[in-house]
């Protein structure tokens, strides 16, 4: 794919959801929804300008009562769609029209312990939902990937849904935390411990930074943490660049605007206004994004890492943190490494 095409679209494309997790960035926010029709002209545009693949995210998408009908339109566009769901309200009749549609389903999978799912989700009986439905849609051979999100909760059990995804021949992809929205830091997991878990996912799991996935070595195991890739680099890996999607990537929200990522409220348009193809050339020159991708800018004891050229720290971290895009970022497992 050339630099100038996006690496997929994500459309927020509901308020709503049946649970109540911790770690969730959205709130609630009763702004009116895309119709059905505007829908379709996003999917359509997002073809247009090169997107591979259309995710469907939220909210729970499969409140959306047409997701069934845009996930077909996607496939039928040329795409592939993409469900991230927590899949506890996944029917039989979601499966069939999904494996038709040639969907993927990625499943927010923190714990296999249901008393911690209960905390982390706050509803109870959600995770044993949400196997039923794994398992179905695995019968079914549709492509499943899980996520886990590491938060104070359950940080000690991220390892345990690491080696379930393994049995199962399944992608992990392990998720940083951002605090915003009901995600509060409170929940952020202590540094040494995030630490920890970190270096075992490298020295243990092989575990590679998300953007790192299929290059030079393979692994089901992936990261979103800007400074793991700092600590592979540390131990001699070459990754390939920073692991921040800015500029790559568009995140459509439930209201129709467009953000760079989903954790910066910085808006390039609104596609019930502007056309997609119209935002991207602007996100592509937006200056306010080349500066937060220039890690000369970055202050603190980012401005003095060697390793600032491959990973930058988290930019939404540190604004929702600290107030300022280019403040460091707090949540470094590189202050923690005792070997470097």
């Amino acid at each position: 794919m050339s630099s100038g095409e996006p690496i997929h679209i994500a459309w927020q494309c509901t308020y709503e959801c049946n649970l109540e997790c911790i770690h969730c960035y959205a709130a609630y926010n009763p702004h009116e929804l895309l119709t059905n029709k505007e829908a379709r002209n996003l999917i359509k545009q997002a073809y247009e300008i090169g997107a591979k693949s259309f995710v469907f995210t939220g909210g729970e998408p499969l409140l959306r009562p047409d997701i069934l009908e845009l996930a077909k339109f996607v496939k039928d566009s040329g795409m592939t769609p993409v469900i991230a769901t927590n899949a506890t309200l996944m029917t039989p009749e979601h499966i069939k029209s999904f494996k038709e549609s040639k969907a993927s389903i990625a499943i927010n999978l923190p714990t296999l312990i249901e008393e911690t799912h209960v905390k982390f989700t706050r509803i109870s009986s959600s995770l044993s939902k949400k196997m039923v439905a794994l398992n179905a849609l695995l019968r079914e051979g549709l492509s499943v990937s899980v996520g886990a999100v590491v938060t104070s909760v359950n940080i000690d059990d991220v390892e345990g849904v690491i080696h379930f995804a393994e049995s199962r021949g399944l992608t992990c992809d392990v998720l940083a935390i951002i605090p915003m929205g009901r995600a509060k830091s409170k929940i952020l997991p202590k540094l040494h411990s995030y630490k920890n878990l970190m270096t075992r996912l490298f020295d243990k799991w092989h575990a590679l930074p998300m953007n790192a996935i299929g290059y030079k070595e393979f692994s089901k195991v992936s990261v979103y943490e800007p400074s793991y890739s700092a600590l592979m680099s540390s131990r001699g890996f070459e990754v390939p660049g920073r692991l921040c999607s800015l500029s790559q990537t568009m995140h459509v929200m439930e209201d129709g605007s467009v953000r760079p990522c989903p954790y910066i409220p910085y808006s390039l348009g609104n596609v019930m206004k502007n056309d997609l193809k119209d935002i991207w050339r602007r996100l592509k020159k937006d200056k306010f994004l080349q500066g937060l991708c220039d890690v000369d800018r970055v202050k603190g004891k980012c401005s003095k890492c060697s390793f600032k050229e491959v990973c930058g720290g988290c930019r939404a971290r540190a604004y929702w943190m600290l107030g300022d895009y280019f403040a460091e970022d707090k949540v470094c497992i590189l202050d923690h490494v005792s070997d470097l």
